[in-house]
């Protein structure tokens, strides 16, 4: 039993750590074409995607340079970095 507590509790370190690494950095720009489907950017290659005006977001990693600008038109997507 004291196994599983350490391993539960240390599953639960590892995720608070890497799920605040991930969100700790913030946004650099924001931009939605339709007041919908909301696209940011940020450093480290973090880009983030809401289809519902920002309900709920997916993050994703895109290389590791600085997102600085990001823009949408219909389908297509531009950002740029540093």
């Amino acid at each position: 039993m004291k196994k599983l507590i350490k391993f539960f509790l240390m599953f639960l370190i590892i995720c608070v750590y890497y799920t605040s690494q991930l969100l700790a950095t913030g946004f650099n720009s924001i931009h939605t074409s339709d007041g919908i489907n909301v696209i940011a950017v940020g450093d480290s290659g973090l880009i983030f995607r809401s289809t519902n005006s920002g309900t709920i977001w997916s993050g994703f990693i895109y290389g590791s340079e600085n997102l600085r600008s990001v823009f949408s038109y219909g389908n297509d997507v531009w950002f740029s970095g540093n």
